[in-house]
């Protein structure tokens, strides 16, 4: 994992339209094989073998069949290095393997998983996978098998391990393991991450921010609704303004054309599709790029955090870049529809909608808490941050410490009230309460940081949190007065009309200080669109710039290019 520097701001402001499309589902790399396949093996270690090359290579190799509409031939080859004494595999499913060599179907894995005879070179197995996969959770395609292309999981059922000699420990294909390698290829044009693969004609844009890099995979049959230079500025915001960790190397984010549903699809750790009609605004693409900051291992009673704390994200992204209100936020996260049960328990849930909808309630009404209790000194990505630093799988009761380590108290009996049963907590009508730690993120414009604005307690929405005159900038960095007392001094004369808003003693004049530092023979003049330059109320567009030079910025700070057809 690397922890970048935040990159400039370069978010351009014809993402104003906020998003409403539907988000996506994180999928499982054949979770109950691997499970079926660990558990006749021995427990594995943490260790990755980190500098080492490695001993079992698979390349897995995709042939689109176009006689067979919905299927993708795949043939995965093991190269086997010199320490494996045993090497066993799995297929997607027994009628869908249609050659081996070098593997032997074994009565004590049931027929699903495939032993190395130890005796070929290169073992290899051939399969036709079935791509179309309907959503569990919405309507329409998760992945897809259309005429000119493909979009489907790459990983999806080839699970392996192999037993080392040296190490005396089984490794496995699954655990990030350098030990064991997984190549790709095509018998057309194709691009592929870890855990998905995109076949057929598309181009390439990568750009860089905070140190992670971005490839964008633009399918030839898809028409995104926003511009690469849109999607590049947005995903350098979200990684400034996420500060919790689990920023890995490289992002990769492909379009999907339709017949895929609205919305997008995740699959970890670092690759996810949007549709091609949902590319625009801060919705869909901000949700599905949280999972990819998502570095812990949930366990079954922590799954909802990942989809409610991306759906809180994501809401959270856009209030505080100005692309919505207050009530607006404030309204979508606690918005329940009618879904109900038990968060920790999804054997109560009556519809998948309840993680996203509850789950976004519960993270924000959370994210208050640990804020309040801390005098505003913490959030919930302190919890995040730490959540993704636990090692092994991360079950409810160590959920409860670390929000008891980060709010210095325990709100044991909160989580279990809202977590464990089908209560719903309140969130505050408070604005201030409600701000991302960036750095850099200034929500009203009066120049000082949300961060800043936090610690002093003034308002991240209201350029003069006391209305005395001063902005709130001016008061902290030039003045040195309370941007939350209008009378720093306590002299009866606001600070805006006090010529030494800090020493009582001095005494009121017709000279007034302003929010710019200079003399003025009346009232302190107030900050208008005139003053700004650009035709338009800095209230009504918070923190943002002139379209033109947003749209420049996003150009070249990100210094994106053209990668080419593969």
């Amino acid at each position: 994992m690397i922890r970048g520097s935040r990159a400039a701001s370069v978010l351009v402001a014809v993402l104003l339209v906020a998003s409403a499309a539907t988000v996506g589902v994180a999928g499982a790399d054949g979770s109950s094989t691997r499970d079926r396949l660990t558990a006749i093996t021995s427990t594995a270690t943490e260790t990755l073998g980190v500098g080492t090359e490695p001993t079992v290579t698979r390349t897995m190799g995709f042939d689109r069949t176009p006689g067979d509409p919905g299927n993708v031939t795949v043939t995965v080859e093991y190269d086997v290095g010199p320490d494996v004494e045993q090497l066993v595999v799995t297929g997607p499913g027994d009628d869908s393997v249609d050659e081996l060599s070098g593997f032997e179907s074994e009565e004590s894995y049931d027929g699903w998983a495939y032993a190395w005879d130890r005796e070929t070179a290169d073992p290899s197995m051939t399969a036709t996978v079935s791509v179309n996969a309907t959503s569990g959770a919405f309507s329409g395609l998760d992945f897809a098998d259309a005429r000119s292309w493909s979009l489907l999981r790459s990983t999806e059922g080839f699970s392996s391990a192999y037993y080392s000699d040296d190490d005396s420990e089984w490794v496995y294909s699954w655990r990030g393991d350098v030990r064991f390698g997984t190549e790709f290829d095509a018998a057309g044009p194709g691009h592929f991450s870890d855990r998905m693969a995109y076949l057929g004609e598309y181009a390439t844009r990568s750009g860089t921010a905070g140190g992670q890099t971005v490839t964008l995979v633009v399918p030839e049959a898809a028409s995104p609704n926003a511009s690469p230079e849109e999607t590049f500025g947005l995903l350098a915001e979200a990684r400034g303004a996420f500060q919790f960790g689990g920023v890995d190397s490289h992002v990769d984010v492909y379009v999907g054309p339709a017949p895929l549903r609205h919305g997008g699809y995740y699959r970890g750790p670092a690759s996810f599709w949007v549709n091609e009609d949902s590319l625009a605004g801060a919705g869909t693409l901000v949700h599905e790029y949280v999972h990819t900051r998502q570095s812990y291992w949930a366990g079954n009673a922590m799954k909802w955090f990942d989809e409610g704390s991306a759906n809180y994200y994501r809401e959270l992204f856009q209030y505080e870049q100005g692309l919505q209100s207050y009530d607006d936020f404030r309204a979508d996260v606690t918005a329940d529809g009618d879904a109900t049960g038990a968060l920790a328990d999804r054997s109560t849930w009556s519809s998948a909608d309840l993680e996203y909808s509850r789950g976004e309630r519960v993270a924000a009404a959370l994210d208050a808490k640990i804020r309040q209790a801390t005098d505003r000194e913490r959030t919930l990505q302190d919890v995040v941050r730490r959540m993704n630093d636990h090692d092994g799988e991360l079950g409810y009761g160590d959920f409860q410490d670390i929000v008891a380590s980060v709010a210095g108290t325990s709100l044991d009996g909160w989580l279990d009230e809202y977590v464990q049963s089908g209560a719903l907590p309140s969130v505050p009508d408070d604005p201030g309460l409600y701000t991302l730690p960036s750095p850099d993120v200034d929500t009203d414009g009066d120049g000082l940081a949300n961060a800043v604005e936090r610690e002093h307690g003034s308002s991240v929405t209201d350029r003069d949190t006391d209305g005395d005159g001063l902005s709130d900038a001016a008061e902290v960095e030039e003045y040195d007065t309370d941007p939350i007392d209008a009378d720093t001094d306590g002299d009866g004369v606001e600070d805006g009309a006090d010529p030494g808003p800090t020493d009582a003693s001095v005494p009121a004049t017709t000279t007034a200080a302003t929010s710019e530092g200079e003399a003025a023979t009346e009232e302190p003049a107030a900050d208008t669109a005139e003053e700004a330059g650009d035709g338009s109320s800095s209230a009504e567009s918070p923190g943002f710039g002139p379209l033109a030079a947003l749209v420049a910025l996003a150009a070249a700070a990100l210094g994106f290019g053209v990668a080419g057809r593969d």
